[in-house]
């Protein structure tokens, strides 16, 4: 993982922690789900995985959290890039 893609996730982490501290369930799941990312915890396997899911995070926050909409998407641009 590039420097450039761990900054872009550890944004969208604090994005998505501020959304689940407001009570947004699916944010709280997606950051459990970068957390483990972040934490080595998932194999090589994983990588897609979490891009499927930050792409359905995408869309689903498009409307009620556009700026987490975007920084999600700077995530999926930042990894698909470096080829993960």
């Amino acid at each position: 993982m590039t420097d450039e893609t761990r900054d872009h996730l550890e944004k969208v982490r604090s994005h998505l922690r501020d959304a689940a501290a407001a009570g947004d369930e699916a944010a709280a799941e997606l950051a459990e789900h970068v957390d483990a990312y972040l934490g080595g915890e998932q194999g090589d396997q994983e990588h897609g995985a979490l891009i499927d899911r930050l792409r359905e995070g995408v869309l689903r926050f498009e409307v009620s959290h556009p700026t987490l909409s975007h920084a999600v998407q700077g995530v999926v641009d930042s990894m698909t890039a470096s080829g993960i």
